[in-house]
């Protein structure tokens, strides 16, 4: 069984058709399948249907809150904390080396100084939850924008190809964290775990070193809550951090990701890692 692609907009033309590229898109994931350290995207690929777009249907079908991203200048002033020595002597902040304690209630009051705004970030690609009229369909789908996803790629001198298939396994992430109906998307914490973590699943799907590099310089051009996925794979927050093997944290913290989802538990550990998150990514460009 093969991805289900629609031309939803015909002033798009067949310029992206076959588009994604169904054997190697159907590879990649196989291939994930059969890692060490599986992540289950084949049965999503094969049962979402993927529509393109117009950036004016995009922005029709992009959930309001989804368009929102990051203030990054302000952010920075946020999390500076105790960091002004460090950089005035021109040292990178050592934030392993000197963990903050365990602090929900202060990561929790730093997030809601954090704010989101408009018009940065254009969507390029929208996992749809379910029926939405413009693309007629009652069951999950996901929306990708060849002119956007193109524009993209032309800004890095990345390949198309790579560009486009970056944007869908991040969707095909999204769709693999559908579990439930308690979504805390709306939240600055909610929004930071997810989409790092979509990145992060993203990545995994390329495997060839030349590959890999084309997808890090991509993600460098996303907007700071999409970049923090490169922070997702070191100990951030307590002692069960630092026995958990390195490589192993980014799954065990999806696989957490998605229990919350799906039952609705107590998100202290989620506002305390999209607070460490923030940190780093915020000092680390």
């Amino acid at each position: 069984m093969k991805p289900n692609v629609k031309n939803v907009d015909s002033s798009l033309g067949p310029t992206f058709l076959p588009y994604l590229g169904e054997r190697r898109v159907l590879a990649r994931l196989r291939a994930l399948e059969k890692a060490d350290r599986p992540l289950k995207l084949l049965k999503p690929a094969q049962a979402i249907p993927v529509f393109l777009v117009a950036p004016a249907t995009m922005d029709r079908i992009c959930p309001p809150e989804r368009g929102k991203c990051v203030d990054e200048r302000a952010l920075r002033a946020i999390y500076r904390r105790n960091l002004d020595e460090e950089q005035a002597l021109g040292r990178r902040p050592d934030f392993l080396g000197d963990v903050a304690p365990w602090d929900p209630e202060a990561a929790k009051g730093r997030l809601e100084k954090v704010r989101l705004h408009d018009g940065v970030f254009e969507a390029m690609g929208v996992y749809l939850k379910g029926v939405h009229p413009r693309l007629g369909t009652g069951i999950p789908t996901i929306a990708l924008c060849p002119e956007r996803i193109e524009d993209w790629a032309r800004g890095v001198r990345a390949p198309v190809d790579l560009a486009t298939h970056t944007v869908y396994y991040h969707e095909l992430g999204h769709a693999l964290m559908d579990t439930g109906p308690h979504d805390p998307y709306g939240t600055t914490w909610g929004r930071v775990t997810e989409e790092a973590l979509a990145n992060w699943i993203a990545a995994q799907a390329f495997r060839d070193p030349a590959e890999k590099e084309w997808v890090t310089k991509l993600m460098a051009h996303q907007p700071l809550e999409y970049r923090a996925y490169r922070h997702l794979e070191g100990p951030l927050l307590s002692d069960w951090d630092f026995i958990t093997p390195r490589e192993e944290l980014p799954r065990v913290r999806l696989a957490m990701w998605r229990d919350h989802k799906a039952l609705g538990r107590d998100p202290a550990y989620f506002v305390q890692l999209a607070d460490r998150l923030l940190e780093r990514v915020a000092h680390w460009r």
